[in-house]
């Protein structure tokens, strides 16, 4: 059978397990002297029986999806497919893609590309509306700081640490001009459709492997 076939009939035997599971009767209660179960027209012996085969059937069934899964695990580290970032198994890739979906319990912080970006952008409004209100707020100083002929001069390296707080206080330097030497906005873009273009490849390159690589079971 094929991978996918194999993921198929996993899937498949989960609901079958924990539908079994949730029909299996093992313990009822019986009167002393009596060979059929209180409340069930069934004998002690058939109950024994029933509640053994299902049991059993629950047994196999379990070994069958563990067997299922260690062929696909093993399928998976030894198949390989190509994408932009090179060769990788088909286990790195199906764990790639998860990451890059944020999958799991802690999946928003896998998401490495999605917090950069966030990061890139976050810091740019920061700065955008920190540059508005500070030139802003700078105008009536500005003017007022030219008429008396004053100069701005910037900390030497001889300055304190907290002399170095902030050497663009606000109302101090008319003018300021934003400072975006990555292109903030851009490259984060750039980012999200470089992680979106790679989970497109990914899920293709895993979804064609498993349809045509096979393994025995």
């Amino acid at each position: 059978m094929t991978v996918l076939q194999a993921l198929d009939e996993r899937e498949l035997l989960v609901k079958k397990i924990t539908g079994r599971i949730q029909k299996l009767e093992p313990v009822a209660m019986v009167r002393p002297g009596e060979d059929v179960i209180c409340g069930r027209r069934i004998r002690k012996e058939d109950f024994s029986a029933q509640a053994g085969a299902l049991l059993q059937q629950l047994q196999d069934l379990i070994r069958r999806y563990d067997e299922l899964s260690a062929a696909i695990t093993v399928s998976n580290a030894t198949h390989f497919v190509e994408t932009r970032r090179g060769q990788m198994s088909v286990a790195g890739a199906l764990a790639l893609r998860s990451r890059l979906r944020a999958d799991g319990a802690h999946g928003q912080e896998r998401d490495f590309e999605g917090r950069l970006a966030e990061r890139l952008l976050s810091c740019l409004e920061r700065e955008k509306e920190l540059l508005r209100h500070r030139n802003g707020a700078s105008g009536q100083a500005a003017s007022s700081a030219r008429k008396n002929g004053r100069i701005l001069i910037l900390q030497n390296k001889e300055s304190s640490a907290s002399d170095r707080r902030d050497v663009c206080p606000s109302g101090s330097a008319p003018g300021l001009r934003l400072f975006d030497p990555l292109g903030a906005r851009k490259r984060a873009d750039e980012i999200l459709e470089a992680r979106d273009a790679l989970l497109r490849e990914l899920e293709l390159a895993i979804k064609i492997s498993n349809a045509t690589t096979y393994i025995e079971v």
